[in-house]
């Protein structure tokens, strides 16, 4: 499937952008061939600099491709499935979402039961080939999973688990790192004050 894929993310923020970065990197997809969107597009000068497709058309990005990633920010999902979800097409499109707490029952009531749909729960660091990614559907033999599989564990590691346990998967993997992270500096900047050299 690796020769078959073109990526869309749409809602190409932080986690969006370290994703596509990751997967240019690892040679998985090459840039042209994923498409990246959000409203503001000059954010994504950079990355269109790479040789990244930029566009602040999600149909347009989703006509061009096979494997839909939605990252945006949950208060966002809303206006977006509503916007796209008539043109996923059954047999042809995944739609894989990093958006944190909407379960695959909320996916199924925008885009109906036919499209494949995965949730995954990565962290930032895709874009140096080092993440932790958990995945869930409801069929995780699926060819889905498969595609998911392909693109994330190009990019770091993959944990295929069930759905229930995706909360968990968000507060150990994604925002439990950044917490522990924060402690770590925490720790850094006493040693500094107390006389160490940074």
């Amino acid at each position: 499937m690796k020769d078959k894929l073109n990526i869309a993310i749409l809602g190409a923020g932080n986690i969006g952008t370290a994703i596509a970065s990751g997967l240019a990197k690892a040679g998985t997809v090459s840039a042209d061939r994923i498409t990246l969107t959000r409203r503001k597009t000059h954010l994504l000068d950079d990355m269109k600099a790479q040789g990244f497709a930029v566009c602040a058309d999600n149909k347009e990005a989703i006509a061009k491709s096979n494997v839909v990633i939605v990252a945006v920010e949950p208060q966002q999902l809303d206006e977006l499935m509503t916007e796209i979800g008539s043109e996923l097409k059954a047999g042809h499109h995944i739609l894989v979402s990093v958006v944190s707490g909407v379960d695959l029952a909320q996916l199924r009531q925008w885009v109906g039961g036919d499209i494949e749909c995965v949730r995954a729960m990565p962290n930032t660091a895709p874009a140096v080939g080092e993440s932790m990614t958990c995945l869930a559907s409801e069929k995780n033999d699926g060819g889905g999973v498969a595609a998911a599989r392909q693109i994330f564990d190009s990019v770091g590691r993959t944990l295929v688990i069930d759905e229930e346990l995706m909360g968990a998967a968000t507060a150990l993997g994604a925002c439990g790192v950044a917490f522990f992270l924060r402690a770590i500096r925490a720790a850094s900047q006493g040693g500094i004050e107390i006389g160490f050299h940074s």
